[in-house]
């Protein structure tokens, strides 16, 4: 069983967490620093389905409602759940809800090495943080499960001239527990992160179209996680959550994607791209379904946000019919 907090159990805490992730997406968030990067450093989505994301024309946006707990029940074991419970973590940071963060760790927070306030000083100088996930791996030890990732994280930074902020980038893994998802999150067990220097932005994130293109190479490998990360603050654009966004991709065995020219535009400090596309979805019976819309994606366009690249923020798609045929 886990352990009980004084308030309510950890279980409680992470659906009110997820319930509130989106409300507090405005407010200043952790990141990596070096105390939390050795155990507890430093998280959703379209939809998905047989079809490609937002293809009944729903409209995906950052400030929309919050990720919700999974709406399927997922087994001991289950990578969704590893991923699940990396992406609640990360989502928690921004939202600058230090406490859920910390208790999404084993033992209530015990496994991350750290006290309470040890981990709530490792991200007092975190601003913001964006993550790309490779991979799950099953471990060979029961119910463990790790997730790769690339984090890239704004902090405050005083010696930095004029900016006071610079960008960070970390790579690792987090290990896993699943073996209780009955809420849809596991615990985290271990960090294995550590800082890359000099930054080495992933190319697929420097681009509005090959962004577009790299997501649909994901959702192709099979790579969902990572797909599931394209979308803004860690996912929480795409409104569902992470095991939802993988299980609408049950029946797909293929996505082809046409990429048009973007329109950009600006606003607030931040750049918008629009990015036409016809999706070409070949299901696993072999029927194809035809899509086209458009995808928007933003970038911030002050420094040092600018080097976190472009993420998907929305998308209407709606399938090719008579009446609405792609142009």
């Amino acid at each position: 069983m886990k352990s009980l907090r004084i308030y309510s159990p950890p279980a409680l805490l992470r659906l009110v967490l997820l319930g509130l992730l989106l409300t507090l997406v405005g407010c200043t968030s952790a990141s990596p620093t070096a105390p939390a990067a050795t155990a507890s450093a430093p998280s959703a989505t379209a939809n998905g389905g047989s079809q490609p994301p937002a293809a009944t024309a729903t409209t995906a946006d950052s400030s929309s409602s919050a990720t919700s707990a999974p709406s399927m029940p997922l087994a001991p074991g289950e990578p969704s759940v590893a991923v699940q419970t990396v992406l609640a973590y990360y989502q928690a940071l921004n939202a600058n809800n230090i406490d859920g963060a910390y208790r999404l760790w084993a033992n209530d927070g015990a496994a991350s090495q750290q006290s309470l306030s040890e981990f709530t000083q490792g991200f007092s100088s975190t601003v913001s943080t964006e993550i790309l996930l490779a991979e799950p791996q099953v471990l060979n030890q029961p119910n463990q499960v790790q997730v790769p990732l690339t984090i890239l994280a704004v902090i405050n930074d005083p010696s930095v001239p004029q900016l006071g902020q610079r960008a960070q980038q970390f790579s690792g893994s987090y290990t896993i527990d699943t073996s209780d998802p009955a809420d849809g999150l596991g615990t985290m067990l271990s960090a294995n992160i550590a800082p890359v220097e000099p930054l080495q932005i992933d190319p697929s994130l420097s681009d509005p179209r090959l962004l577009v293109q790299s997501f649909y190479q994901a959702i192709n490998q099979h790579q969902y996680g990572r797909a599931f990360t394209y979308w803004n603050n860690n996912g929480v654009a795409a409104q569902q959550p992470f095991s939802d966004f993988k299980q609408g991709y049950a029946s797909t065995a293929e996505v082809k994607v046409d990429v048009g020219q973007p329109t950009e535009s600006g606003a607030a400090g931040s750049v918008y791209a629009d990015v036409p596309v016809t999706i070409t979805s070949t299901q696993t019976d072999g029927s194809q379904t035809t899509y086209c819309g458009t995808y928007t994606l933003r970038r911030a366009n002050l420094p040092p946000f600018d080097q976190l690249g472009w993420h998907i923020s929305q998308a209407q798609i709606a399938a090719q019919s008579a009446t609405n045929p792609c142009q």
